[in-house]
């Protein structure tokens, strides 16, 4: 029971926080939403913004007890960072700097898929949906976009189910 109301309060705080970095973001605030984003992270993950940059996702997966024990609250607080750092970072950059981040975003919110379907009516899903727009299937890894078809393929989405199909069948 406690640890329930704990984890709630852990994510309601985490939504205030991340509602603050998006407000900074939309209003041209760049620096606020630096600063608001790396307390974020420290206060969600316990890590500082710079370490998780370092680290790859296997890193972060195993710190947070492996693919298996990592609780769906992190997983999407992690896409929800990213995500916040691709909002950050204009789509046209020059270089795979977007792109990267943003399949970062997608890994982690690929993994809160598997261990949840009781997001679909969210914020977070309504993020989902915006990065996954606004990345070009060919910066996609693989792996990932086997598990967007499936995604696509739950939903009955034929229509980008076979764009990700057609991208598949091109790296055959």
């Amino acid at each position: 029971m406690y640890q329930k109301d704990y984890l709630m309060r852990l994510i309601e705080q985490f939504i205030q926080g991340l509602l603050q970095v998006l407000f900074h973001i939309e209003s041209g605030q760049t620096v606020q939403a630096e600063d608001s984003l790396g307390k974020l992270y420290t206060s969600s993950l316990g890590l500082s913004r710079e370490t998780v940059a370092q680290m790859s996702d296997e890193q972060i997966v195993v710190l947070f007890g492996g693919k298996d024990v990592i609780g769906s609250d992190k997983c999407i607080m992690l896409a929800e960072l990213f995500y916040a750092e691709t909002r950050l970072l204009p789509a046209s950059i020059p270089g795979d700097q977007y792109s990267d981040l943003a399949c970062r975003s997608l890994y982690y919110y690929l993994l809160t898929l598997k261990k949840t379907t009781m997001w679909n009516d969210t914020e977070f899903h309504e993020h989902f949906l915006d990065l996954v727009g606004t990345l070009e299937y060919s910066k996609i890894p693989t792996n990932q976009l086997i598990q967007l078809s499936d995604y696509y393929s739950s939903i009955n989405d034929k229509y980008h189910q076979n764009e990700v199909s057609k991208e598949l069948s091109i790296r055959e």
